[in-house]
């Protein structure tokens, strides 16, 4: 009986000893298994924040992409503006340098108007050309810009002309006689009625400027009879060649004017005597008044002045040349 109780208590014993290293394991099975719960978690809320992070990239680089095609849209234009900027404040630099030399002389420069965008309310009728200047300043605030200068405004009804008369052969008793003009030299007229306001005016080319009076038309032009406007300057024998002297071409309003009395005129293959005043022919012709040769179309002229034809009919009318 003795020996039957201690193999049953040292059964018990062991198995007991079995059950507490069972449940030792299955505490630290069910350790792992909440560790890998706890992991697996902790993984979930990784992969939404990797999901969350991917999605912020997406619309980042989707960003970016249209900011690039934005940037390679108007990429060109904005290297135009800023090369175009650029260039004015380059070239603005010299103008204002120019200006200011040209300022110290008491002259206006263009170049800086037109820089600034400024024009002047007058426009025409005071030329920059005849403008002095007086005071450059700025503002206290260094925001304003001032610039006074004195500009005489031109009166734009008045025309100036000027006489460019042929010397003119009369030959009487044996004698050839040279006949020069010793009218007004200029003559201011009227652009309402073409009378002439003043004769024989005074140009200086210092300051480029005429000054009129405002009175009406003149009196004692319109209804002269009286021609002393051409003289006798000189006499002397006539000659068989004096006629060749007296060849003159003038260019006026795209018109050859042409004085050569008792020459001979070819135009083509015509040969006709030159008529005894003054005649026109097209600026393109061709022609030859004696031996020599005259091809139109080459005549090269550096500068020449435009004047009104109106003018000229109307100032001949008053002084009746």
């Amino acid at each position: 009986m003795v020996e039957l109780g201690v193999a049953g208590v040292a059964v018990s014993v062991s198995n007991k000893g079995l059950i507490n290293t069972q449940q030792e394991k299955l505490d630290l099975q069910q350790k792992s298994i909440d560790f890998l719960n706890e992991q697996l978690n902790f993984t979930e809320i990784a992969v939404q924040k990797l999901r969350h992070d991917f999605n912020i990239l997406v619309d980042e680089i989707s960003r970016h992409e249209k900011d690039f095609d934005e940037m390679k849209m108007k990429g060109p234009s904005t290297n135009y503006a800023i090369s175009y900027i650029t260039t004015k404040l380059i070239m603005g630099k010299q103008i204002i340098k120019e200006a200011s030399r040209k300022w110290e002389r008491k002259e206006v420069y263009f170049g800086l108007m037109d820089y600034l965008n400024l024009t002047l309310p007058c426009r025409e009728r005071c030329p920059l050309d005849l403008a002095s200047a007086k005071r450059c300043y700025m503002s206290p605030d260094k925001e304003n810009l001032y610039m006074e200068m004195n500009i005489p405004q031109v009166n734009t009804d008045m025309r100036l002309v000027e006489a460019d008369a042929f010397d003119l052969m009369v030959q009487v008793e044996n004698k050839t006689c040279r006949v020069v003009y010793t009218g007004p030299k200029n003559a201011i007229l009227s652009n309402l009625n073409g009378c002439p306001l003043a004769l024989n005016i005074k140009i200086t080319h210092i300051y480029d400027l005429v000054l009129s009076p405002q009175q009406g038309c003149m009196n004692g032009t319109r209804n002269e009879t009286k021609n002393s406007h051409f003289v006798i300057n000189y006499c002397y024998p006539q000659g068989s060649t004096d006629a060749a002297d007296y060849i003159q071409i003038k260019l006026h309003h795209e018109s050859l004017h042409i004085y050569c009395p008792e020459n001979k005129i070819t135009i083509d293959v015509h040969e006709q005597p030159c008529p005894e005043g003054v005649f026109i022919l097209p600026l393109t012709a061709t022609f030859k008044i004696n031996d020599q040769k005259f091809i139109g179309s080459t005549v090269q002229l550096e500068h020449q002045e435009t004047p009104d034809p109106l003018f000229t009919m109307r100032l001949n009318q008053y002084l009746k040349p």
